[in-house]
């Protein structure tokens, strides 16, 4: 039977970082909405979307994003917001590919994540937290199982290749 007639099943960390690719494209979308309707009013937009998500006029997280976002220009929103779909079109392309299991996605999946390594390192240096940590544990256990992958998928043929 051909290559491309078999079903190979998605492997299992493929899968679950194609959908954390895939659940980060939601939530850049979302901020990337939001900031750019906060460009507009700042305080009054987010509490409307604050209302239309269900969260609590009275919640301290929402008071504190409403006295960041008012300290932001309108120029700075915008920034924020064209950003967030920038980003939320590679994290798109990354997961959609991964998804459906193109080699050259690992690749770009591994040079992305690589690339917020560093930053991300240095915000738990800088700041500690506990998101901050998972978010570093994550992107380096995603990167580990991808090169790891890489390098399966290169020993069969190093192994061919010495036999003859």
């Amino acid at each position: 039977m051909l290559r491309s007639e078999r079903h190979d099943p998605r492997p299992i960390g493929l899968a679950l970082i194609a959908v954390g690719k895939l659940i980060k494209v939601v939530l850049l979308l979302s901020a990337g909405v939001a900031t750019l309707t906060m460009a507009r009013d700042p305080p009054h937009s987010l509490l409307h979307w604050a209302h239309v998500v269900g969260v609590d006029a009275g919640n301290r997280w929402l008071h504190l994003v409403i006295s960041k976002a008012s300290g932001l220009s309108t120029h700075q929103l915008r920034e924020l917001g064209v950003g967030s779909f920038v980003y939320a079109t590679i994290f798109a392309i990354e997961g959609t590919s991964l998804w459906l299991q193109k080699h050259w996605a690992e690749y770009l999946t591994m040079i992305v994540t690589l690339s917020f390594v560093p930053l991300e390192a240095y915000e738990v240096a800088h700041r500690i937290s506990t998101a901050k940590v998972v978010t570093l544990g994550l992107n380096l256990a995603a990167l580990a199982y991808l090169i790891g992958r890489l390098l399966a998928r290169r020993a069969p043929a190093r192994l061919g290749s010495a036999s003859r």
